[in-house]
């Protein structure tokens, strides 16, 4: 499983899921957590933010998601968001392999899983998986404006540039693989945001740009097909 979960980082997580989901950013409802200072890189992701940073589901990739800090525990959520939206939870990872981890708002298009690195305590996320199900829009939104649904000549426009995803139609397709220096990038690797793809229905693009291998996203055929996010991966530096 630890292969797994490495490509699971780097594909889904550095490479989903991607995204999976979800270092986020609000106005702060308090946990019980000590929350870490802003870095001036932080501060200017904030300062540059084009969406309402008082919405609970307002993130900033390596620093926070909603209410979701670095030093954030399972505990701390529960006393937040009470226990009817936070839920011990099977998180999978791909290629049959799964961790224990969270899930808050199940069923609902709000829906974000949490993998801990303390996964004893539940307790300091690795990540977060924004992962909407049920009908209707999912409000997380990252500082730059990205979320659940924008497509992939959106993502393009936000980024300020094309960028690398892998092939679709296996375990990690559709995940975006490198940033290429914009926007989404940040003074961050790509690993701290990353969105997964994909689309639905037939297209003939869809065979051109699949397989365990990269392309931009300003390849003809990707254009052509221009899939939409499905998921994001809000990690922490």
């Amino acid at each position: 499983m630890t292969q797994s979960l490495t490509r699971f980082g780097l594909c889904v997580g550095a490479a989903l899921l991607l995204y999976g989901l979800l270092a986020g950013c609000q106005s702060k409802p308090e946990t019980t957590a000590t929350q870490p200072a802003l870095t001036d890189s932080v501060t200017k992701a904030a300062t540059d933010a084009t969406t309402d940073s008082a919405s609970p589901f307002y993130c900033v990739p390596g620093l926070q998601a909603g209410p979701i800090r670095a030093t954030t525990t399972e505990a701390d959520l529960i006393r937040l968001l009470g226990a009817e939206n936070v839920v011990r939870d099977t998180i999978p990872l791909g290629e049959g392999d799964w961790l224990m981890g969270t899930t808050l708002y199940k069923g609902t298009p709000d829906e974000a899983q949490i993998l801990w690195t303390d996964d004893q305590h539940f307790a300091k996320p690795e990540s977060v998986i924004i992962r909407p199900a049920g009908t209707g829009q999912s409000r997380w939104v990252t500082n730059h404006g990205l979320s659940v649904g924008k497509s992939l000549k959106e993502v393009e426009e936000i980024n300020g540039k094309p960028f690398k995803l892998s092939g679709f139609d296996w375990d990690y397709g559709g995940t975006v693989t490198d940033w290429m220096k914009g926007k989404l990038q940040s003074s961050y690797d790509v690993a701290v945001l990353q969105a997964r793809f994909g689309y639905e229905g037939e297209n003939p693009a869809a065979e051109k740009v699949s397989g365990d291998r990269d392309f931009s996203s300003a390849d003809p055929n990707m254009q052509a097909l221009n899939p939409v996010v499905t998921e994001m991966i809000i990690r922490f530096k």
